[in-house]
């Protein structure tokens, strides 16, 4: 699970985020 630091300081939609990340 590689996620970018934006991504990953961002808790509220971290989930989210971490999802289409990977997907993409």
């Amino acid at each position: 699970m590689t996620v970018p630091p934006t991504i990953a300081a961002s808790p509220v939609s971290d989930a989210p985020s971490t999802q289409s990340a990977l997907q993409l």
